[in-house]
């Protein structure tokens, strides 16, 4: 009885799981073939007179995830002309962060790999997103 309980409860789950929003969600997703800056003028028509965009992640530290970002960025700032960049960290860390972006520093692995609390941002894909800042 308790194993049919627990395979009744499992089927239960994943069928609850596969039907949360599968047909909501393919109503407003968009695939990618490559992650460039090109692959999103589908946002051209929705960023009229738009000022602020966020940007959230599935999961931190991903390199596609911060490909992603970069190129977003990249895209953003080359077309729409957006130029504030804000980024989940510590104030201190943010700081050093944007020294390194205004030109006043130049010694972003030291910003990386002493100054900064996290592994999410010690990159290779998110030193290559700063840079292109």
């Amino acid at each position: 009885m308790k194993f049919k309980l627990i395979f009744f409860l499992f089927l239960l789950f994943s069928f609850s799981c596969y039907s949360q929003c599968n047909s909501k969600l393919n109503q407003y997703a968009i695939g990618f073939n490559e992650i460039k800056a090109s692959s999103f003028s589908f946002l051209d028509s929705s960023l009229n007179n738009i000022r602020i965009v966020g940007y959230g992640e599935d999961t931190h530290g991903t390199a596609e995830f911060t490909l992603l970002a970069s190129e977003l960025m990249k895209y953003l700032s080359e077309k729409h002309g957006f130029k504030i960049f804000v980024l989940e960290t510590g104030f201190g860390e943010g700081q050093y962060l944007n020294d390194y972006i205004q030109g006043k520093r130049d010694d972003l692995s030291t910003i990386l790999n002493e100054h900064n609390s996290t592994w999410r941002y010690r990159t290779k894909e998110f030193n290559e997103l700063v840079k292109r800042l």
